[in-house]
């Protein structure tokens, strides 16, 4: 067997191997390195049964490899993941898609956390499907710090729109320009108006329109750097 990479996680393939070749020791170097990856690597049937569990299966979850053949790995899932993971897989192995799917898997503690299943199939010479090869990824650390990141952006969100502070951001890069529904409502502009220097200096007084587009502070809207702030009746 081989292991090689693609997309960042390992896919299994066969290979036949002859003297002298890459294992020369056998299958042992393979062993190793599946048995000290964090993944955990199995294999699926064409029928979507599973068929090979990795080792990682019982420090992970806590139960025997045995259980999580067949369909028996979905007794591990959290129960409110059951119907829309089946729903996916079903559909993905149909179309042999590869399978990329998020879920919450019980570990041995009891508790939840969230992994990820990614697999590709192999196809026989006919393009029939003849194993799918995949791996569990633990994600629930980087998952709970994008919630946690969207809940603070949140939060912001809220405490602008109250405040009624408009907010924009300007790419210096891209040259792109963001402004929040409060800064066109503030402007008022509609909610699809354009972002640019012009729609946000036309509200101004003539004599402080000049002023606005000049000033260090709007020199960001026409990509430069804010150095200072300015106020503008409108």
């Amino acid at each position: 067997y081989l292991t090689s990479v693609a997309g960042g996680w390992p896919l299994v393939s066969d290979v036949r191997m002859k003297g002298g070749g890459a294992f020369s020791g056998g299958e042992e170097p393979f062993r190793y390195s599946v048995a000290l990856s964090p993944q955990v690597p199995w294999t699926v049937r064409p029928d979507g049964s599973s068929e090979e569990v990795g080792p990682q299966w019982i420090d992970f979850t806590g139960t025997a490899l045995e259980r999580a053949r067949g369909q028996g790995w979905i007794d591990s899932l959290h129960p409110d993941d059951v119907a829309r993971t089946s729903e996916r897989l079903q559909g993905t192995l149909q179309r042999r898609e590869p399978i990329d799917i998020e879920y919450r898997l019980r570990r041995s503690d009891q508790t939840y956390r969230w992994v990820r299943v990614r697999a590709s199939p192999r196809l026989d010479t006919a393009g029939n499907v003849v194993r799918w090869y995949g791996t569990l990824e633990d994600i629930d650390d980087h998952r709970r710090s994008e919630d946690a990141l969207r809940q603070s952006e949140e939060r912001f969100r809220l405490a602008a729109q109250a405040a009624r502070l408009g907010i924009w951001d300007y790419d210096l890069e891209l040259g792109t320009r963001e402004w929040s529904g409060e800064l066109r409502a503030i402007l008022g502009l509609p909610p699809g108006a354009e972002a640019s220097a012009e729609a946000a200096t036309a509200p101004a007084h003539p004599r402080d329109r000049q002023r606005g587009r000049t000033s260090p502070s709007a020199a960001a809207i026409h990509g430069g750097r804010p150095r200072s702030a300015l106020t503008v009746p409108i």
